[in-house]
């Protein structure tokens, strides 16, 4: 059984992890980098770790954000027994056999809003998009965002402002008010107004 896991990206190893033996293992980006080619000191930028049993999950991202993959290593068989694509991953909670993502999506185009995703454990792919997209772009409703929990049937993100919940029949979607969906719709660049619509965007971010 695992009983303490830390990000540690030193020159050889992503995550340390203690047994409850008082056996230290390393999960090493050699054993990561077959999957995704990114597993290295350089290119990762933030790593996060959970526990689970015997198993420990972990997401990387790098570019800002922009690639980023979630694992699971079984430390007992010391393997790899999941890797899917995860960019601008925020937070993430194992539930019946599922992964549930909470994704922080920014860029210089749109301003911050979260994403909720549910992946099947046991996906071999770091490129592939595998996950199942539950519900979107809620910039309003999640502010001060600090992570996702599985409460019964229902997904739990906490925020600055309180808990908002979600239920698990996946129906409605949180979306940007109406007044304000044109913002999270990428502009089309032939349009005349592309520029000024790009600078609104950028007074809106920063």
């Amino acid at each position: 059984m695992v009983v303490k896991a830390e990000s540690v990206l030193n020159r050889i190893s992503i995550i340390k992890v203690q047994m409850d033996n008082g056996k230290i293992k390393s999960i090493k980006y050699s054993q990561v980098r077959k999957w995704w080619s990114y597993a290295n000191q350089l290119d990762i930028e933030y790593c996060k770790c959970k526990i689970y049993g015997n198993r420990v999950i972990f997401a990387m991202t790098t570019g800002s954000g922009q690639g980023g993959v979630i694992c699971i290593w079984n430390c007992d068989s010391d393997m790899l027994e999941h890797i899917s694509e995860a960019s601008y991953i925020y937070d993430f909670v194992i539930d019946n056999e599922y992964i549930y993502s909470l994704h922080e999506i920014y860029n210089f185009m749109m301003p911050v809003h979260y994403r909720i995703y549910r992946t099947k454990i046991g996906v071999m792919n770091a490129w592939n998009e595998n996950a199942e997209l539950l519900y979107a772009d809620a910039p309003q409703k999640l502010e001060g965002c600090s992570g996702i929990e599985i409460d019964g049937k229902k997904m739990v993100v906490n925020t600055k402002k309180g808990p908002v919940v979600f239920s698990e029949d996946f129906v409605n979607a949180i979306k940007p008010k109406k007044e304000y969906q044109y913002l999270y719709d990428i502009p089309d660049q032939s349009d005349p107004d592309y520029r000024s619509k790009v600078v609104k965007r950028l007074d809106m971010v920063f």
